[in-house]
């Protein structure tokens, strides 16, 4: 196996040019209707990056991985720990804000269905140093369950040893128009998964901070 070459390089290298125009011209049309379905967080600025991302990342992936030979050596390791540390954050940061969305929602159900249990005793704490309570064994919690669960191998460890996997020891090719296909459409439909994940997390945190601020 030629490590050298791109994942879809070889395939796509064999394409006359009417078919690189044809799936280059589908490609387009996925990525349109992507950005028209997918969830917009009602911040224009939130809209944009998270657009931007979705189109462009995926794109990159894409272009690379075709004509990946081309590139000098530099530049091909400068891709390739681009993509790696990218693919990686992006994770991170996405579980890492469902994870304390979650975090914050049951520290807010427990705490409200402890103060509303125990109400006589609870009106003999001050109001601050109630919530200060909460919020401390709330975050000791979270980091406890975090541990525990082992998230950060989840979020972190894995997705890079599969990233490398597929980019460094380029452990898939795409040697069929089949796997080409799966390969190219996956790349891009992972793209607006993220973005979209991305961007109910986001909106559930303007709910919950516009929320928080009108109490």
């Amino acid at each position: 196996m030629n490590r050298i070459a791109g994942v879809t390089e070889e395939y796509w290298g064999a394409l006359n040019e009417d078919h690189r125009f044809k799936w280059k011209l589908f490609n387009r049309a996925i990525t349109f209707a992507g950005a028209l379905i997918v969830t917009k967080t009602g911040l224009n600025y939130a809209d944009w990056v998270l657009a931007a991302v979705a189109a462009l990342l995926p794109m990159l992936l894409i272009e690379s991985q075709r004509s990946y030979r081309r590139f000098s050596s530099r530049l091909r390791k400068q891709i390739i720990r681009i993509f790696i540390t990218l693919g990686t954050w992006c994770l991170v940061v996405l579980g890492m804000a469902f994870f304390i969305q979650v975090g914050l929602i049951s520290t807010v159900n427990v705490f409200i269905s402890m103060v509303g249990s125990s109400q006589a005793a609870v009106d003999k704490i001050s109001p601050l140093a109630l919530v200060l309570i909460f919020a401390v064994c709330g975050i000791v919690a979270m980091v406890r369950v975090f541990k525990e669960l082992g998230f950060w191998e989840l979020i972190y460890h894995l997705p890079r040893r599969q990233l490398k996997k597929l980019l460094v020891y380029k452990v898939f090719k795409a040697d069929c128009f089949a796997l080409f296909a799966w390969f190219e459409i996956t790349v891009i439909l992972v793209g607006f998964l993220y973005v979209n994940t991305a961007a109910e997390i986001f909106k559930l945190f303007v709910v919950m901070f516009n929320a928080a601020v009108r109490q």
